[in-house]
């Protein structure tokens, strides 16, 4: 998993080649408001030397130790994500950093992400409110270009999964996150003057097609257990109707645990499912 060669790495490369791909195609405006915009946990810098020294999800999560490691910038960039970032700020695109992590792992965050090379950006936020004006451009500008974004990432999806040796032991399980991967913020983010949203037909697209080869979908959320009636009955409401299992983030996880954290243990937890 973590060496040059595995397929994890290899994953890593294929989509960076892609997003690279991509913003090579576009024709910036030049105008200063190029926005690129990049989540930083597994995205940007990466977990799993810790996990590695910690049974690589074999063992239970230690919140303690593992805030403890994440205050210590001890996580290594990822080399194409990396790649990918110095390509961008060539092509004059601004980079925007919006993460999960709580605001006092700012200094934490900050000194990891220079120490391995990632110095420059236009904003770091833990507050999604504070990128509004970028999200506003991108989601509902006259191009549409979310929606695009969108279904673009859709295919690869499942062009990446067609390739796959798939068994027949009922065990193929794929994991969707919930919001802004099978349902849309935007109309809320709307009402909070960001724009109107357009509909995305992809994702059931997605899920259908993954139905129809034998994969099991697992839903993987931040949101609340106390959500869990509102969320499952909006699935079922935009045709998500059939899924091995709904996790929402649970009492058991105090509040304020990230959900990089959360989501971690529990696709760790799905790997032991038999």
């Amino acid at each position: 998993m973590l060496g040059h060669h595995s397929q994890y790495m290899r994953d890593s490369r294929a989509v960076a080649k892609e997003a690279l791909r991509y913003a090579k195609s576009l024709k910036l405006a030049g105008d200063g408001n190029d926005i690129w915009i990049f989540d930083i946990d597994d995205t940007l810098i990466s977990h799993l030397p810790y996990f590695a020294n910690h049974g690589l999800g074999t063992e239970p999560i230690n919140l303690t130790s593992f805030i403890e490691w994440m205050n210590k910038s001890k996580a290594p960039a990822l080399p194409a994500s990396l790649q990918l970032y110095r390509e961008l700020l060539s092509l004059g695109f601004k980079i925007v950093l919006l993460t999960g992590r709580p605001e006092e792992w700012r200094m934490a965050t900050v000194t990891n992400l220079k120490k391995v090379g990632y110095h420059t950006w236009e904003n770091l936020s833990s507050n999604p409110q504070e990128c509004g004006k970028y999200v506003e451009k991108y989601a509902v500008g006259h191009k549409q270009q979310y929606k695009k974004d969108f279904e673009t990432v859709v295919d690869q999806a499942y062009s990446y999964v067609t390739t796959l040796n798939l068994t027949q032991d009922g065990k193929n399980i794929w994991v969707f996150d919930v919001d802004e991967t099978t349902l849309s913020n935007l109309p809320l983010l709307a009402q909070m003057g960001y724009g109107d949203a357009p509909a995305l037909p992809a994702s059931p697209k997605l899920y259908n097609e993954l139905l129809s080869l034998g994969i099991k979908v697992v839903f993987l959320t931040g949101r609340s257990e106390s959500l869990r009636n509102a969320t499952a009955i909006n699935l079922q409401k935009e045709a998500y109707t059939n899924w091995e299992k709904l996790i929402l983030k649970g009492s058991d996880y105090p509040s304020g645990v990230p959900n990089v954290i959360f989501k971690s243990n529990e696709r760790r937890k799905l790997g032991e499912i038999d």
